[in-house]
């Protein structure tokens, strides 16, 4: 019962943030102590216990650890997004691999058009998100449009 409390606190808390508080959350509980637990429980698989969570602290902190704290932003934007909508798509989580995987990249490009929501949110603002929906312009001409 407990755990249901828990997690019943947990999902009004989530439903307070709204869509427009989102992205500063994000960003600030990506150096919090839920934020550095998040990316541990990722880290301790893989690493076993040299692993500590001081460790991964510093990792969120390194200017250069971009992929790292969107790790922690997906998995926030995640929860977040099922908080206030009951449930997450099934193709969610693959969707988001697939804008993580751009993380360094100066443009992402795509066609599924509610990656626009989240996008901007795991990204860095040097990432620019373009999503394909003009149907009347070729593909390689609109690609050439975005330079």
């Amino acid at each position: 019962m407990a755990a249901q409390t828990g997690s019943s606190n947990l999902k009004q808390y989530l439903r307070g943030i709204s869509e427009a508080q989102l992205a500063a959350w994000m960003q600030e509980e990506t150096l919090t102590a839920s934020g550095v637990n998040t990316l541990y429980k990722r880290f301790i698989k893989r690493l076993g216990p040299g692993a500590t969570q001081g460790y991964i602290f510093s990792i969120l902190k390194f200017p250069l650890a971009e992929a790292a704290r969107a790790t922690v932003r997906a998995d926030l934007y995640s929860n977040w997004h099922c908080a206030q909508y009951g449930s997450n798509r099934l193709d969610l989580a693959d969707d988001m691999l697939h804008v993580l995987q751009a993380m360094y990249c100066d443009v992402y490009l795509t066609e599924e058009k509610n990656q626009l929501k989240y996008a901007p949110l795991l990204l860095t603002p040097r990432t620019r998100v373009a999503i394909y929906l003009d149907r009347t312009k070729r593909i390689d001409e609109w690609i050439l449009s975005l330079v």
